[in-house]
């Protein structure tokens, strides 16, 4: 039935008037609110919608003119309330619902929990009902309005979820546990009548009681109330599925009301004694006016700053043209930039005066500084962060994106809200399952004693490093729970999915803690016959720099600590060896900051020019493969599966950068911490401190700051790790390109020769195979040679090459390099390898 009525509506709901009318109406309890209450909403909504009283400019000119204007907005209201409901509630919230007692306390939760009939048919309620994207859109207008009101029933075998805004609810009743009966009214217009439905919700001992009335006005005045409808038999079609008997919801049967009235978790301190809710920037007012007015004051400073120029009257006279008869002016008035004034009011003559160019310079700098001033208040009178907001000439308003700190007070008021909201969640997925039980209509054979979570994703707010950190090391540096239960708090999943996950990270964490080979040996594939592996330090020796320039910064950062510490005492106190522990983390955070740029700028470029390398690498087989099949494929820039190929490159080398500042980070810990117990067991010898800790200092400096430990002990430093990832994700990217393109024109590939390759790969030279596994004349390329492996054709170290091959023309021909170059490149590469272990 309420849905039909909003689809219906065409007038408005009610607004200011109606809770006056409402006191008068006999044979139901009286409503709290009154006029001035829903004048304050009528007020907050203006606000919202960008239509508050001070945007109008209508004031009489001394020439007795009007100057009628609006003035522009920030529309600040809007924004605020967007930006709340945003952090609070969104698509990634889990709702989940689970009957009592359905399993034993000690059994691991699992995903097969989501599959109880209670929560298969919340969720499908909750699909049916949009109730995720309607949901955020209406905790928008309450944190912009103050309230809103969530209505559930049952209509033709569904539950039904609709919601309401603040200026359509009127309280009768409310205690510590919030408003429990109230009236949702709506107003529209029929056949030149206007309607007012009210829905009246009251309780008694033993049940709910949900009344549906209807009033006829033949006015639109809102305190015209009109007359009651009793005989409903010539209503519009909207009251179709209506009833003007009272609905009774039995105790017995529903554990509360079925309307929720939901407000922002802050004191209305406008109206103390009133359930009702206020928005966010209720006591903000006097700010986002004069925000509005400073914005506007930035637009007009160009209309009311441009040129003027002060000239006597009697230069911007008319005179008549001789040659056309016409009457024509000194300036050129259209330039809108001279103003005339009267020179013989000050005894000249106007002869000698001159034109004087007053135009005043514009104070826009100033204005936009006066704007952020206002931003960073108003951001902390809401219950933001001070830097929330920030105003930027070119971008307008810019809302902060950053991670928001657990202490910061964005994100205790988002924490304040969300546990009304939580609470009201709970509370209408409690009533879809009573309603659904007890509507013989609606299929529901699940049971209504249930236990709901909710679990608000924080992702949005708040990074999960963050909140895994604080649960494995709120105890100091001791944990406080194990990492499976860490990882379920962190991730609001369940036990079984928390195993998987740590499952996976001990896999990863092998692999980053194992060999080179493990971590990038499959994506070290062969070398290309137009990429030489020669030609690929030209794309990764700046990166490789920086990083080397980073692990230089890590060790002078970690000598200043120690100095600075040193200073302050001298050889007969060793204690403050002990003392450099607490700077541990220091060293942490300062090795996790200044990884951050070296590795973004890595990424940065790799993502700017891997999809140009591999297009220009494929040119020249791509040029013969057309020629000689005479086939007509796409462009490469237009081939989805290339941009994969790229793509999922791009991902695997981020993940891989990322891999290293994060064990830069923890091996810098490592060794400051190495650093100070080398030392102390050289002071309990009876070492001197300062020569203990300069002892120590000098042997943890030879093994530098790795990004990468294998499982043999082996230290990567930076730039060798660096660049062995970057070449290996160009060459992964080319090779997998080519092959790509080869399969797209049907060719076939043969492997290259070279003179003492390894033994194991003799066999494989200058054979011809299939890409595509697809002829017995020709062996499959990948299963033959282990391609893709780290020891099969194009893995760690190999030099061999797929080249083209067409049956009928054979293989493409390549540019052949001398024995003497060969064994030249080699000797280097070989010289290279050697310094690099």
């Amino acid at each position: 039935m309420f849905n039909r009525i909003h689809d219906w509506i065409k007038g408005v709901l009610v607004k200011m008037g109606l809770a006056a009318e409402l006191q008068s109406v006999p044979d139901h309890k009286k409503i709290m609110a009154d006029d001035d209450q829903y004048g304050l909403i009528a007020k907050w909504f203006s606000i919202y919608q960008s239509t508050p009283e001070w945007l109008r400019i209508h004031k009489k000119l001394p020439d007795d003119s009007y100057l009628d204007r609006q003035k522009m907005s920030l529309n600040m209201g809007q924004v605020a309330a967007k930006k709340m409901a945003s952090l609070v509630f969104n698509q990634k919230a889990v709702i989940t619902v689970s009957p009592k007692n359905a399993n034993n306390p000690d059994d691991p939760s699992s995903p097969d929990d989501y599959q109880t009939i209670e929560n298969q048919f919340v969720q499908q309620t909750l699909k049916d009902n949009h109730f995720y994207n309607n949901f955020e859109r209406y905790l928008e207008y309450m944190f912009a309005t103050g309230g809103i009101v969530i209505r559930l029933y049952t209509d033709r075998g569904k539950v039904k979820i609709r919601f309401a805004t603040a200026d359509a609810f009127y309280p009768i009743t409310s205690d510590a546990n919030g408003v429990s009966e109230a009236v949702i009214a709506s107003k529209f217009m029929s056949d030149s009548h206007y309607y007012t439905l009210l829905e009246w919700h009251e309780e008694t001992d033993t049940d709910y009681v949900v009344t549906n009335e209807v009033y006829k006005s033949t006015t639109n005045s809102n305190d015209d109330l009109g007359v009651k409808i009793d005989d409903w038999s010539n209503l519009p079609d909207a009251f179709k599925n209506m009833s003007s008997q009272p609905t009774r919801y039995s105790k017995k049967l529903y554990s509360r009301p079925t309307f929720i009235y939901l407000k922002p978790n802050l004191a209305n301190n406008l109206h103390i004694d009133s359930p009702l809710g206020i928005p966010i920037y209720a006591n903000a007012i006097d700010t986002l006016r004069q925000l509005d007015e400073a914005y506007d004051l930035l637009f007009q400073e160009f209309v009311k700053g441009k040129r003027r120029i002060a000239a006597p009257a009697n230069q911007l006279k008319r005179e008549v043209d001789p040659q056309t008869g016409k009457a024509r002016y000194y300036v050129d008035w259209s330039e809108d930039v001279y103003m005339a004034y009267n020179t013989t009011m000050s005894g000249g003559d106007g002869e000698s005066a001159k034109p004087t160019d007053i135009t005043l310079g514009l104070r826009n700098e100033a204005i936009v500084a006066g704007i952020n001033d206002l931003l960073h208040f108003y951001s902390s009178q809401i219950g933001f962060s001070a830097d929330m907001f920030t105003f930027d000439s070119k971008q307008g308003v810019i809302t902060a994106t950053a991670v928001i700190s657990e202490n910061s007070d964005t994100y205790q008021s988002k924490n304040s809200h969300e546990t009304l909201i939580g609470e009201a969640i709970e509370h209408i997925c409690q009533i879809i399952v009573e309603l659904a039980k007890n509507d013989s209509n609606v299929q529901y054979s699940g049971q209504t004693d249930i236990d709901i979570s909710v679990n608000f994703d924080d992702s949005i707010a708040k990074d999960r490093n963050d909140n895994l950190n604080y649960y494995m090391k709120a105890n100091g540096n001791h944990p406080v729970m194990t990492q499976l239960e860490a990882i379920k708090r962190a991730n609001g999943i369940t036990d079984v999915e928390a195993q998987q996950v740590l499952d996976q990270i001990n896999a990863e964490t092998a692999n980053a803690e194992g060999s080179i080979e493990d971590v990038v040996g499959v994506t070290v594939k062969m070398v290309r016959v137009m990429l030489k592996p020669w030609d690929l330090s030209g794309y990764s020796d700046e990166d490789a720099n920086n990083y080397a320039n980073v692990e230089d910064l890590i060790w002078s950062f970690i000598i200043n600590l120690i100095g600075n510490e040193a200073s302050k005492h001298d050889d007969t106190d060793n204690e403050w060896i002990n003392e450099l522990l607490n700077h541990a983390d220091d060293v942490r955070q300062y090795a996790a900051k200044i990884t951050v740029s070296p590795t973004q700028h890595a990424s940065k470029k790799l993502h700017t020019r891997l999809s140009t390398i591999s297009q220009d690498n494929v040119k020249q087989a791509e040029k013969w493969l057309k020629k000689v099949t005479g086939k007509q494929v796409d462009s490469i820039k237009d081939s989805q599966q290339f941009k994969q190929i790229v793509d999922d490159q791009l991902t695997e080398t981020d993940n891989y950068l990322n891999l290293a500042r994060r064990n830069m980070s923890t091996n810098a810990y490592r060794t400051f911490k190495g650093i100070v117990g080398d030392a102390r067991q050289s002071i309990d010898s009876g070492m001197v401190s300062l020569k203990a800790i300069s002892k120590a200092s000098e042997q943890w400096a030879e093994q530098g700051v790795p990004a990468l430990v294998d499982k043999a002990g082996r230290k990567w430093s930076p730039d060798v790790y660096i660049r062995t990832v970057i070449n290996s994700g160009i060459n992964s990217a080319t090779n997998d390109t080519e092959l790509l393109r080869c399969r797209q024109y049907g060719s076939l590939v043969k492997v290259s020769s070279h003179i003492g390759c390894r033994p194991s790969h003799l066999q494989y030279q200058d054979h011809v195979y299939s890409l595509d596994g697809d002829t017995d004349k020709y062996p499959d390329f990948e299963s033959t040679t282990g391609y893709g492996t780290i020891t099969g054709i194009g893995g760690i170290n190999c030099r061999h090459y797929t080249i083209p091959y067409v049956d009928g023309y054979g293989a493409m021909s390549v540019p052949k390099q001398s024995d003497d170059e060969n064994a030249a490149r080699y000797q280097l590469e070989q010289t290279q390898r050697r310094l690099e272990r």
